[in-house]
């Protein structure tokens, strides 16, 4: 379970609230996808498709008609029914086409959906990362906190000079104003992640405001794979889609040999100086195609389909290209990342300790502890741009194929 935030933004001070549990990439991405906004404009775009692909197999409706011919000494009324026949199988193409076309539109949204999850993922790492920032600079405060204290104890005992005292405390003033900026920098990531969550926003309020790893677990999986994945990218099926439409409309305008027929029936009454007589009417029409043999249409379905399967031959090279460049960058930030925090995760305690046991003991100036102190900070900073570096080339690497890792 999950609880309301508060307040608009209040990841830097995170309130205490038991029983919460923090805000995870999957269940963000699960609710941004969830927006009413997004839902309706996927129905809408599916429904404009599905009418026009009804409109297209709809029949015409019959025709009804009524004729009154009056001379000098007779009176002729007609009334008959006529309907439309295709004869061709053009509107089973031309439908078959439009269903086409409204896979093609569910497919654009599915790509959307990527696109929507993508972003929400980048927001939320983004949290994360300045989430991690604000909690090492806190830890160096702490650090440099527990240094101002040694150094004021040795201070008093006469061991210290006053120098070292205030050095101390102007370090402490200017870490002061950098977490200031981190935590400035975090409430704005939180309020891009809230821009693309739905209200009441349900976050934890005790301990982190939200939960993960910014460095991708695991290694992309083979190239091979993602480019073999390639051809069910639903963007490509799209236009795959669209070539299929496109084709059928080509073999609908290529029946202009068999026209529409229009049938009719009905009944004729004569008044003949009072003599009424009843017969049969009988109705046909047929369009001789001398001049428009839907030239045109041809024309235009064959454009189409060039053009069509040039989009979707053209697409499948640059995304190819694509996946080769993320896959490459996304394997060589994770390693490096990975190798980086393990480097420094065994060097950085230890530097810090030594540095303060030797101030202590006389071997080190408050110089020297400083940087030490710095030292374990920046390497910490490089190891999350480094994890940040890896995680936003992982998700390009997943929307680019469709696919998503946690």
């Amino acid at each position: 379970m999950v609880a309301v935030l508060a307040t608009p933004l209040q990841p830097a001070a995170a309130q205490q609230t038991a029983g919460l549990e923090p805000l995870t990439e999957a269940s963000a991405v699960r609710r941004g996808l969830a927006r009413a906004a997004l839902v309706e404009l996927e129905e809408g775009s599916h429904g404009l498709a599905e009418a026009t692909a009804v409109a297209e197999g709809t029949w015409p409706n019959p025709l009804l008609s009524y004729s009154r011919e009056h001379t000098s000494d007779s009176t002729e009324d007609f009334a008959w029914l006529s309907q439309e026949l295709d004869l061709s199988g053009r509107r089973s193409l031309r439908t078959q086409a439009a269903s086409q076309r409204a896979t093609a539109a569910a497919l654009k949204m599915a790509v959307q959906r990527l696109e929507v999850a993508a972003a929400i993922r980048h927001r939320f790492h983004e949290v994360l990362y300045h989430q991690r920032r604000v909690a090492a600079l806190h830890d160096w405060l702490a650090g440099i906190d527990r240094a101002l204290e040694t150094v004021t104890r040795r201070e008093e005992a006469g061991d210290a000079s006053v120098y070292d005292r205030r050095r101390l405390e102007r370090e402490r003033a200017s870490g002061g104003a950098r977490l200031a900026v981190a935590e400035a920098g975090l409430d704005r990531a939180w309020a891009g992640l809230l821009a693309q969550l739905p209200e009441p926003v349900p976050v934890a309020t005790e301990g982190p405001a939200v939960a993960g790893r910014l460095l991708p677990e695991d290694d992309p999986p083979p190239l091979v794979e993602l480019l073999a994945a390639l051809p069910a990218r639903p963007d490509l099926q799209s236009l795959e889609a669209r070539v299929a439409a496109a084709e059928l409309d080509g073999r609908a305008a290529r029946r202009w040999q068999l026209p529409r027929v229009s049938l009719g029936g009905g009944v004729k009454r004569v008044d003949t100086d009072g003599e009424w007589d009843n017969g049969f009417l009988l109705t046909a029409s047929l369009p001789l195609p001398l001049f428009d043999r839907h030239q045109d249409e041809a024309l235009r379905a064959r454009a189409e389909e060039r053009l069509a399967w040039g989009r979707s031959a053209e697409a499948l090279a640059m995304a190819g290209g694509e996946v080769r460049g993320l896959w490459a960058e996304s394997r060589r930030l994770t390693t490096a990342a990975r190798h980086y925090r393990e480097q420094t995760a065994r060097t950085s305690a230890v530097l810090v300790r030594t540095a303060e046991a030797a101030y202590r003991g006389g071997e080190l100036g408050i110089l020297e502890l400083l940087d030490a102190h710095r030292s374990v900070l920046e390497d910490e900073l490089q190891a999350l741009d480094l994890e940040m570096a890896a995680r936003r080339a992982r998700i390009e690497l997943d929307r680019i194929t469709g696919g998503q890792s946690q």
